[in-house]
């Protein structure tokens, strides 16, 4: 899941770097270019906190894509998940 993408953690979150962190995904979504599963349970900057978990390269899609996606159904039973909280900087 991303926290926020190209800002670095916001200060407050920066106590949770190297933690692992529980999240549920809740709801899958799917578009003709990105299936994701929504998920709760952390802080994201996203409108719709999601992982991505499949694009449709063929077709050009790029991961971002899946920001897109506005056709989104409940899972009969939620997913526990979990992630360690991470930091990735570019150059």
């Amino acid at each position: 899941m991303t926290i926020n993408f190209g800002k670095g953690l916001s200060e407050y979150l920066r106590s949770d770097l190297g933690d692992i962190k529980p999240i549920r995904a809740t709801k899958v979504g799917i578009s003709d270019m990105a299936v994701a599963v929504m998920v709760e349970g952390y802080h994201s900057d996203n409108d719709i906190p999601h992982i991505t978990l499949a694009i449709n390269s063929k077709e050009g899609a790029k991961p971002v894509m899946s920001n897109d996606i506005t056709n989104w159904s409940d899972l009969e039973n939620y997913i526990n998940l979990s992630g360690i909280v991470n930091e990735i900087t570019f150059k």
